[in-house]
């Protein structure tokens, strides 16, 4: 049987919903959710609350999942950095297991940089 290398496959980042997501689970912050009163740009002033999607900025570099208590993901970067993603405001992805482990290795030997 012929092996693959990685750079010869395509892998595709796949958008999870919160019950999907599974300790050892490399994913990254794909949107962020934030919720801006409307009077905000139009000087009006109803209760209406109007939800702003953005890209996150980290969106893209792995983490990996150490613990879960839904709504909340417990992930580490690849500089042993932990943080907390809520997922009521954060969409992430499950990445491709090879691709992940590729970055982190970069950024463990400082031979990343973002673009």
């Amino acid at each position: 049987m012929k092996r693959v290398k990685q750079s010869d496959r395509l892998s595709l980042a796949i958008a999870l919903a919160p019950e999907d997501v599974e300790v050892g689970d490399y994913i990254a912050p794909l949107y962020r959710t934030y919720e801006v009163p409307s009077y905000m740009w139009d000087d009006s002033f109803g209760p209406e609350v109007v939800r702003m999607q953005f890209i996150a900025p980290e969106s893209g570099k792995p983490l990996k999942v150490k613990s879960i208590c839904l709504p909340f993901v417990h992930v580490k970067s690849g500089k042993k950095q932990s943080t907390i993603i809520d997922l009521r405001t954060t969409q992430i992805v499950r990445l491709d297991r090879a691709f992940a482990k590729s970055v982190v290795k970069d950024v463990k030997k400082k031979r990343f940089k973002t673009i």
